[in-house]
């Protein structure tokens, strides 16, 4: 049984950036790239991935810590899985590096997951609707 991103979330509860890198269980092609994370600096070369269809940024807060909570903010941590699709969620991790962030802020983690290539190009699809 292979770990996904659903179980690692349970275990590692500090994420605060997550890089998703999709790939065909076969080959190991590559077929999208997602990052979701608050404050995420777009380079130029993710700026013309994004452009020809290959990342998706979504550059929003994924923890749990901070957020309005019982009259102050909240102190403990998690992250919000409901933002991730389930696609995402529930593939299987075949690659997995992580290291804390900056001031205390996290871990950033970066996964490559196998998935099937209409998968990811539903997801992708979907995202542009939005």
């Amino acid at each position: 049984m292979m770990l996904t991103l659903r179980e690692l979330f349970k275990l590692t509860y500090d994420i605060a950036e997550v890089c998703i890198t999709a790939r065909t269980p076969d080959d190991g092609h590559y077929l999208h790239e997602w990052i979701f994370g608050e404050h995420i600096y777009e380079t130029g070369h993710m700026y013309h991935e994004r452009i020809e269809g290959k990342l998706t940024i979504r550059n929003e807060k994924i923890q749990h810590h901070g957020e309005p909570a019982r009259g102050g903010a909240e102190i403990g941590w998690g992250v919000k899985d409901k933002l991730f699709p389930k696609e995402l969620l529930y593939a299987p991790i075949t690659h997995l590096s992580m290291v804390p962030m900056s001031q205390g802020r996290g871990t950033k983690v970066r996964v490559d997951v196998e998935m099937q290539e209409l998968t990811a190009m539903m997801l992708v699809k979907s995202e542009e609707k939005e």
